[in-house]
């Protein structure tokens, strides 16, 4: 079995190939003519340049110049400032005070202070803190925390949940409520 291809004749005339050879010509002559181009404007600027910028080399010295002298005078002038701070000073002795003379002063006594009767028997005061003190009589206050929200732990009850005042009843009410609600949403989500 001989498999048969299909040769074409690639067989191109320079007669063929002479468009092609005029088409790199052309472009290769663009590009030399260009760069020469881009020299040219090149050398012309830089000439111009050249001119200016002697100029402006001249100015920037001269300014230069005048930026160290006037740094040169500046740094003899803080030389001299510091030197003068340096001297000793004569500190001249402070006037004399006219301090009074001493007087007599009696000692103080040792006063009984005598408490009113109707204080020792009268309500009892409120703290700070919210807590009310008892006198017991002896002397010793003690302290009795109360809550606003009346009760011993800030709830209606011994069941109650400390510091909330829900009891355990009603926080159990309170989540199967709020359950009730999600699956109902979700629900009505699904219809």
């Amino acid at each position: 079995m001989e498999e048969d291809f299909i040769v074409e004749d690639g067989g191109e005339s320079p007669s063929n190939r002479r468009p092609f050879f005029i088409a790199v010509g052309a472009l290769l002559a663009i590009l030399v003519v260009s760069v020469i181009c881009s020299v040219s404007v090149l050398n012309a600027r830089n000439s111009g340049l050249q001119a200016d910028n002697s100029q402006q080399i001249a100015a920037r010295e001269t300014e230069n110049a005048e930026i160290e002298l006037s740094n040169q005078q500046v740094t003899q002038t803080i030389a001299a400032m510091e030197t003068e701070q340096a001297l000793p000073t004569v500190t001249p002795p402070p006037p004399a005070t006219n301090t009074p003379a001493p007087t007599n002063t009696l000692r103080p006594t040792n006063t009984p202070v005598v408490r009113p009767a109707d204080d020792a028997d009268g309500p009892a005061t409120p703290e700070l803190d919210g807590g009310e003190v008892s006198d017991d009589g002896t002397g010793a206050n003690t302290p009795t925390p109360t809550s606003p929200l009346g009760g011993t732990n800030g709830g209606s009850g011994d069941d109650a949940l400390p510091e909330t005042g829900i009891s355990t009843w009603g926080a159990l009410v309170a989540a199967l409520g709020l359950i009730a609600i999600f699956v109902g949403a979700r629900r009505l989500r699904a219809i």
